[in-house]
Parts: structure tokens; C-alpha cells; sequence
């Protein structure tokens, strides 16, 4: 999957590509014996920028799975957030438990936005992001989908931080036929 980060100033290459058309927001994602398109949604696009600055902020050169629910977080009138919160999370109280995992003294400078690149277990949640909007039977991305996919990088604090509260996610989520979130055990041998 190769994602086009379009920020104000110049564009930033987020992800990897097989091949995406003129607008650069649908991606083709190859899967066995099939082939689909799947779109990037607006709010999802505009999530993903946030996750780069999120990790300029943390002092990350890469872009990491953490960054990606710090993203989520930031967007704090989406849909994900407010249904985070319905579900009884404290969602400044999670940004502030990633940042305490993640956070470096030194931020980094604007001028090595073009340096940010995607580390690749955050380039797999992306890339199961979209299998779990095919899934849905749907055509575009949006955060949501990005959220499941947190769930079961394994990687990061975002996830454990999301299984604690699986059950009341699952439910919230379920009307929509947009996510569910699976119990599990990451760290078992």
C-alpha cells in the first residue's frame, strides 16, 4: 500500500506502493486471485498527517504504531475518539500513558520532514487497515478501520492499551459493521 501524505507544505511519502492512479488517493491492493481498488478517506488522510507530526513531536524519525493511535487521538472530534470515550476511555489519559512510553527530549526540526519514513510494522497495520475495510465490504479506509488494525499490530503500547477495553469497542462498533476487536494474547509464546 502506498499512501501519499499531503500536508501544507509538501507531500510525504508514507507507505509502500504496488500501483495507485492520478489522484493518488486509491490504492490497488493485490490479493490472492483478486484484485480490488480500496480509497483513502479524507478523515483518514488527514489522520495519517497527523501521526507524521506526532512523531516529529515524540522526536521519532519513524512513524510507528503509537504514533498511529496518537493520530487517532488528535483528531479528538472523529468518530474514533468519540466512540473511544463512549466506551469509557480516557482518551487524554491514553495519549498521555503512549507519550510517557514513547516520548524523546528532542523533537524533530521541520526542516527533516522529508527524513520522517514508516516503520514497517505501522506500514503492516496500514496495510490491514485496508484488508479489514475489504472485508466490511467497503470501497474506502477511514479510521476505524486504522483502529482494528491498531488492536492487533501487537506492537506499541496502543494495543494493549486497546484489548483492555476489547469488549465495550467490539459493541461499540458492531452497529456499523465497521470493526470488532478480538481478545488476545500478544506477548504469548
Amino acid at each position: 500500500v502506498f499512501i501519499k501524505l499531503l500536508s501544507i507544505h509538501k507531500p510525504v511519502t508514507f507507505l509502500f506502493t504496488r500501483k495507485f492512479n492520478k489522484n493518488n488517493r486509491n490504492i490497488l491492493l493485490l490479493l490472492p486471485r483478486i484484485q480490488m481498488k480500496v480509497s483513502i478517506s479524507a478523515e483518514l488522510e488527514k489522520i495519517l498527517g497527523y501521526a507524521r507530526d506526532e512523531a516529529m513531536r515524540t522526536g521519532w524519525y519513524a512513524i510507528g504504531v503509537d504514533h498511529l493511535m496518537l493520530g487517532l487521538l488528535r483528531d479528538s472530534s472523529g468518530h474514533v475518539a468519540e466512540s473511544l470515550r463512549r466506551c469509557g476511555i480516557d482518551t487524554a489519559e491514553m495519549k498521555k500513558a503512549i507519550d510517557e512510553k514513547i516520548f524523546n527530549e528532542k523533537s524533530i526540526p521541520y526542516c527533516d520532514l522529508d527524513k520522517i519514513v514508516v516503520s514497517g510494522v505501522a506500514s503492516g497495520t496500514v496495510n490491514l487497515a485496508a484488508m479489514e475495510a475489504l472485508r466490511c465490504g467497503r470501497s474506502e479506509i477511514d479510521p476505524s478501520h486504522l483502529l482494528l488494525a491498531i488492536s492487533k499490530s501487537g506492537s506499541g503500547e496502543s494495543p494493549a492499551m486497546l484489548q483492555r477495553y476489547a469488549e465495550a469497542i467490539s459493541k461499540e462498533f458492531s452497529d456499523a459493521k465497521s470493526i470488532r476487536i478480538h481478545t488476545y494474547n500478544t506477548y504469548q509464546s
